[in-house]
C-alpha cells in the first residue's frame, strides 16, 4: 500500500503541530530540562503498560543512539527552542523534519541527494536564515535568533533519529523500539532535572506538559514507529509538511502567535524548498 493511502501516516503530524502549541504553553513555566525530564518520565507507563514489561536495550549502541538523537538531546534542544522563539517559528522550522529525514536516509544509505532534494534543502536552509535575519533587522533581540538556531538543531537530531528507527523496526516492534529509547532517554535526562529547582508552574503548564507526554510522546512516537516500519523514511518524511502548516493555523488560533509581515519572506522560502524538494 503506497504511503498516501495508509491513514496513519496522516495522524503524527497532527499530534505533533498540537505538540508545538502544547511546548509553547508548558516551556513558559516549566523549563527545559524538568520538561524534557517529565515528558518521558509522564509517558513512559503508558508504553510498559501495552508492552507488558521492561523493553529491552538491545543492542545498546542502537538504542543509545535512539535515545540522545529522539529523547534526551532532542528534547532539551527543541524545548529550549520553543521557549525562546515563538510557536509560529517552530512550526515554520518544522518544513525542514522531512527534508533532514530525507538528507539523513540518503546520507547513511549513501546515496546520492536528487537534485530537486538538494535545491529543496538550500531553498529552505535560506529561508530560516532570512527568518532568523528578519527577527535580528526587527529589533528582537538574539534570545529569539538562538531560539531558532536550536529549533533547526532539533529538525537535524530527528532526521538522524527518524533513519535510527527505521534500521531499528526492522527486528523489533515499533513500541519496544521506543519505550526502551524513552526509558534510557528519561535516565539520561534525570541528573540535568535535579541540577535545577522543581517547576513551580500552574495548571495551564501542567496540561500542556500532560499533552506532550501523551500525545506527543506516547501516541505520536507510537505511530511513527509503525509508520517507519511500514513505508522507508524517505517516502513517508513528505507527510511531515503537514505538521508546519498546522501547528502555524494552531499557534495562531490558540496562542495569538500569527506570523508577522517580515517573516513571510522566509517563511515563502521554506515553503518553496519543501515544494521544490518534492519534484523531479
Amino acid at each position: 500500500m503506497p504511503p498516501h493511502r495508509d491513514p496513519l501516516v496522516y495522524l503524527p503530524p497532527l499530534l505533533w503541530a498540537l505538540n508545538v502549541v502544547a511546548s509553547r504553553v508548558a516551556m513558559g513555566e516549566v523549563g527545559p530540562f524538568w520538561g524534557s525530564f517529565l515528558r518521558f518520565a509522564l509517558a513512559l507507563p503508558l508504553f510498559l503498560l501495552f508492552l507488558g514489561r521492561l523493553p529491552s536495550w538491545k543492542p545498546l549502541g542502537q538504542t543509545l543512539f535512539l535515545a540522545l538523537s529522539g529523547v534526551a538531546v532532542f528534547n532539551l534542544v527543541f524545548f529550549g527552542g520553543v521557549r525562546l522563539a515563538p510557536a509560529s517559528d517552530a512550526a515554520a522550522v518544522a518544513a525542514v523534519y522531512p527534508l533532514s529525514t530525507a538528507f539523513a536516509y540518503a546520507l547513511y544509505f549513501r546515496k546520492p541527494l536528487p537534485p530537486p532534494l538538494l535545491q529543496g534543502l538550500l531553498l529552505s536552509g535560506s529561508g530560516v536564515v532570512l527568518l532568523a535575519l528578519a527577527h535580528a533587522g526587527s529589533g528582537e533581540g538574539p534570545n529569539r535568533l538562538l531560539g531558532d538556531a536550536l529549533l533547526v538543531l532539533a529538525a537535524l537530531l530527528w532526521g538522524a533519529y527518524s533513519v535510527g528507527v527505521s534500521l531499528a523496526v526492522r527486528t523489533r516492534s515499533a513500541l519496544e523500539v521506543t519505550a526502551a529509547s524513552m526509558l534510557l532517554g528519561s535516565l539520561l535526562l534525570l541528573p540535568f532535572a535535579l541540577a535545577h529547582p522543581f517547576p513551580q508552574a500552574g495548571p495551564k503548564a501542567w496540561l500542556a506538559l500532560l499533552y506532550t507526554a501523551w500525545g506527543g510522546a506516547f501516541l505520536a512516537f507510537s505511530l511513527w514507529g509503525e509508520v517507519l516500519r511500514r513505508h522507508p523514511a524517505s517516502r513517508v518524511a513528505p507527510f511531515m509538511n503537514l505538521t508546519p502548516a498546522l501547528a502555524l493555523l494552531f499557534s495562531a488560533l490558540l496562542l495569538g502567535e500569527a506570523p508577522r509581515a517580515w517573516d513571510l519572506p522566509g517563511l515563502l522560502l521554506i515553503a518553496l524548498g519543501v515544494w521544490r524538494s518534492q519534484k523531479g
